[in-house]
Formats: C-alpha cells, sequence, structure tokens
C-alpha cells in the first residue's frame, strides 16, 4: 500500500500540471459513466475443487470517472482519466426449492457469492482515430471510430464477500420465502494492481460518445492463497466495461465564457 501511494501522488500532480496548461495544450475534458461486467479467471472460495455444484458467475457494477485528452496528432492522441470502478467475481448454486415469479412466468432462484474489490484506477491510454487515418478530413462533428490501448494503475479501496441465503415460511404448498444478504469483510485484496486495457470508441471529437473497453489484472486479486475453510484463493480477473460520456474542448468552452 505504502509503496503505491507515490505513484498516485505523482499523478495526481502530472493531472494538476495537464489541467492548469490546458488553454495552451488544446486539451479536451470530460466525463463517463458505464457498466462492468467483472470474473474470476480462477476458482476460490469454501469449495471442494472443481466438482463443486456451484458455477461460476459474474459481477455486475457501475463505473464512474473523469477524464483528459490530449491530442498530439489529428489522429494520435493521449487519455487520463481518474476512475472508481466497482469489480470482482462471483459464483452461483441454483437453489431447487424457491421459484421466484416474473412477467415471464416462474424462474429459478439462486444462492450468490459476490466477491467485491473496489477500486480507484488511473487509466492511461494512447488512442488512434482510425477515421482520420483512413480519411484525413474527416469531419469531426461525425462519429468518429477511435481504438485505445494502454494501462490502468489501480489502488483497492474495499474488498468484501457478499452472499444471500433464504428463509422459508409456514403452511402446505407454495409459500412465501424472504431472501436475506450478509456482507462479511474480505481485507485480503492486493493494495495496488496493474491492469492492461484495449478497447474501442466511437463518438465526436467533443461530444458523447461510447466506449467498450477490456482490462485484465495482472497480479492474483488477493495476496493470500488460503484462508480458513477456502481451498484457494488465487485467482486473477478480467473486465469488459461498456461507458457512456462526453467531452469538452476547453478553448471553445474558454471561448464561449
Amino acid at each position: 500500500m505504502k509503496k503505491a501511494f507515490p505513484f498516485f501522488a505523482s499523478a495526481c500532480l502530472l493531472a494538476g500540471s495537464l489541467f492548469c496548461n490546458a488553454q495552451e495544450r488544446g486539451l479536451a475534458f470530460g466525463v463517463k459513466a458505464g457498466l462492468s461486467v467483472s470474473s474470476f479467471s480462477g476458482r476460490i472460495g469454501n469449495f471442494n475443487g472443481f466438482s463443486t455444484p456451484w458455477e461460476a458467475h459474474q459481477r455486475y457494477a457501475p463505473e464512474i470517472g473523469l477524464l483528459a485528452r490530449y491530442r498530439l496528432h489529428p489522429v494520435f492522441a493521449l487519455q487520463a482519466e481518474v476512475l472508481y470502478s466497482l469489480k470482482g467475481g462471483a459464483y452461483r448454486l441454483k437453489n431447487n426449492a424457491v421459484v421466484t415469479q416474473t412477467n415471464q412466468g416462474f424462474e429459478s432462484a439462486y444462492f450468490y457469492k459476490n466477491y467485491r474489490v473496489n477500486y480507484l484506477e488511473l487509466p492511461l491510454t494512447a488512442q488512434l482515430d482510425v477515421s482520420r487515418l483512413l480519411n484525413p478530413n474527416a469531419d469531426p462533428r461525425r462519429l468518429h471510430v477511435v481504438l485505445e490501448a494502454g494501462a490502468a494503475p489501480a489502488l483497492a479501496t474495499g474488498s468484501t464477500l457478499r452472499e444471500n441465503d433464504y428463509s422459508i415460511g409456514s403452511g402446505v404448498g407454495l409459500v412465501n420465502a424472504n431472501e436475506n444478504w450478509t456482507v462479511t469483510a474480505m481485507p485480503y485484496a492486493r493494495p495496488f494492481q496493474l491492469m492492461p486495457l484495449a478497447g474501442v470508441l466511437l463518438g465526436v471529437d467533443s461530444g458523447p460518445f461510447i466506449s467498450v473497453r477490456y482490462s485484465q489484472a495482472l497480479a492474483n486479486v488477493y495476496t493470500i492463497s488460503k484462508l480458513d475453510g477456502y481451498w484457494n484463493m488465487n485467482t486473477g480477473m478480467h473486465t469488459v466495461t461498456v461507458s457512456l460520456g462526453t467531452r469538452f474542448n476547453w478553448e471553445k468552452l474558454v471561448q464561449r465564457l
């Protein structure tokens, strides 16, 4: 954890410098929010190896952040971001004693084990504007296809296990069942991660955009290999994130003000 703070302090100073020189450098700033789907690459938990009836599942969680893009060339740019992201992995087991009723009918209920790890991330990406590469005169007000690749240093800010059970009411035949959730601290998440990433973005130069990004943790999610009652705690993690956002050209914004 202590080794991670100097890096984040330096990154924050760099970000501050970029913001202060925005007019000189012609930077664009923006905001983004999205949905992350993350899962573990290995099986962990208090299961009996791979013969367990629990099946691997995903964690669906939000992501939100700010960004600053510096265009070095009409087809090439660098982008720095500050993100708060919720990641992790999950397992589920069908509960044959309980069903849930939806508009489509009855569906199986599940027991869930959601391993949740939250991060403060500072992604740095290089972006290639494919539309301008193919057509140097491409209108910046039209949709552009942009490829990106980079890495996201990440500082873990929280780690928990959220799981559920059911309490069945009394009676004969169909009876109501209450779903109860409990959260347990899992203070074993690796404090610092480095996550290589790649993605594609579709949007206008200064305006709304949508992006799809894949990232993967280089190191194990947890710092321990075993835990009381757990046969294994070694696992990596991969994530797919779909985001919506918008960018503002700083010079044009200042001129309007």
